[in-house]
């Protein structure tokens, strides 16, 4: 009897060890979204896992192949700790001015009741390729003060993220940043 104990603890402690290497995690009690096929990157794919950085939990890595390297992998972003773990809300893949750009929506538990102010705080991220065909932060959207907010309560008064939705995302991307004119 504690032979097959054991056998089972050392296959649940091998299949944790697995689910770790494999990049899938947990921060907080929230499993990371993913894996996503991109067609930026032949055999490409976007994923997040967690660091183990206690400052910088959350990373979103790139894999992808080349002739030249075979199989590469890069970290792109990383998402610190603001008040909350971050949690990723969602992923969308949207061309702006007919660039394609990977939108990551994440989000922070805030809780500062003394002040008044608590709720959900969001940031818009997204990601197009430069002229040396690496996955960077579109600055245009990082430095939108419109793309990161409460949802909640802030100062004691109610206030709303208006773009945690992907619908909403795609509108501000349609009414603002139109297609260059050919």
């Amino acid at each position: 009897m504690w032979c097959r104990n054991l056998t089972l603890v050392m296959l649940l402690s091998f299949g944790s060890f697995v689910f770790a290497i494999e990049g899938d995690s947990v921060v907080g009690n929230a499993a990371l979204p993913g894996p996503y096929a991109t067609s930026l990157y032949e055999g490409g794919k976007l994923f997040f896992i967690n660091n183990d950085d206690e400052n910088f939990p959350v990373s979103l890595m790139l894999e992808y192949f080349t002739d030249a390297e075979g199989k590469v992998k890069t970290q792109i972003d990383r998402y610190s700790i603001e008040g909350g773990d971050p949690k990723v809300e969602s992923v969308l893949f949207f061309p702006m001015q007919g660039k394609e750009n990977v939108w990551v929506t994440v989000s922070w538990e805030i809780n500062s009741r003394g002040e008044g102010t608590y709720g959900t705080f969001y940031q818009v991220y997204a990601y197009q390729k430069n002229q040396e065909n690496k996955l960077v932060a579109n600055d245009a959207i990082l430095l939108r003060d419109d793309l990161r907010g409460m949802d909640g309560y802030q100062g004691g008064h109610p206030i709303m993220f208006k773009y945690k939705s992907e619908s909403e995302i795609k509108k501000l991307i349609a009414e603002t940043f139109k297609p260059p004119a050919n």
